[in-house]
């Protein structure tokens, strides 16, 4: 199984059905490192935490990030990144794609090259 130690950026999430578009003019990144520290941003503030891998299985140790106010639509896909790395999620890299299925949502990530 390719690593999830990396970059990446939020590029869809929601329903597996109908995904939403991630917000282009505010994108969502986590990096993930090869020690299971997590950090990113959610495309209002910064974010960071613990991750475990076991097997397909990708559980989130307590998120810690900063408290700055945004415009709506950042405030909401904030709230989207938060849900995605709280407890428990199935995780799948195929090629540049990375899918995190946590509470019957999908979460879609694209390597960003170093």
């Amino acid at each position: 199984m390719p690593s999830i130690a990396g970059s990446w950026k939020l590029t869809s999430h929601g329903s597996p059905d109908s995904p939403t578009a991630a917000l282009t003019d505010a994108p969502a990144t986590l990096i993930f490192d090869a020690n299971g520290k997590l950090t990113g941003n959610s495309g209002c503030n910064q974010l960071g935490g613990n991750y475990e891998i076991k097997g397909d299985q990708i559980a989130f140790g307590p998120i810690t990030s900063t408290r700055k106010r945004c415009p709506d639509a950042q405030m909401s896909q904030e709230d989207i990144v938060i849900q995605v790395l709280t407890g428990s999620a199935i995780f799948k890299i195929e090629g540049n794609t990375l899918a995190i299925t946590n509470k019957d949502q999908v979460f879609v990530f694209e390597r960003v090259s170093e």
